[in-house]
């Protein structure tokens, strides 16, 4: 691996190549192997993609922890976008106050906003997209996280840090707020 480390979005297929049933995953009905995880990751990268994201790209992230989470913020990932997480069970008001800061190409969850795209995280959907490896690409900023701060109202804090891994370095906390 380089110094300068390679995108968020390879860090499943790294472990999936060097130990492809290793578990990544433990939920209540089971587990996922890296090499299960990075092949949903890679299908709804391409799910994703059919649906105009690339890199650069927010999208707005409102689902609850599950496999569905993981595999839905390593495919943004490996699309080089810019995940956008907010709580799944968020206020209707809150969630459209974020979604206009932050004009996301695509929310995934089940929540609908008008004039905004969304995508079921639905299992049944990813059938017809390859699992096969996606190219690598930079997100340009690993996170945009939200914050009602001081005011009440909605800010979103981006990351500057762009989405890159190195397991020896880690990651150092630049954010600016939009």
């Amino acid at each position: 691996m380089s110094g300068a480390g390679v995108s968020l979005g390879s860090i499943l297929t790294h472990h999936a190549r060097r130990a492809p049933g290793r578990t990544a995953l433990v939920l209540d009905n089971g587990a996922l192997s890296y090499a299960e995880l990075d092949a949903r990751a890679n299908q709804r990268a391409r799910m994703f993609a059919a649906h105009g994201v690339g890199q650069g790209d927010f999208v707005t992230v409102a689902l609850p922890n599950g496999a569905e989470f993981y595999e839905t913020t390593f495919a943004l990932w490996k699309l080089g976008a810019i995940p956008n997480i907010i709580a799944a069970k968020l206020a209707r008001p809150e969630m459209e106050a974020i979604v206009e800061i932050v004009r996301p190409k695509l929310l995934v969850g089940s929540v609908e906003i008008a004039g905004l795209q969304t995508v079921a995280a639905e299992k049944a959907a990813l059938e017809r997209y390859s699992a096969d490896p996606m190219p690598e690409t930079l997100s340009p900023h690993w996170k945009a996280m939200t914050s009602g701060g001081s005011t009440g109202r909605p800010k979103v804090i981006l990351d500057a840090m762009p989405g890159r891994w190195n397991p020896d370095e880690g990651f150092c906390c630049n954010r600016r707020t939009m």
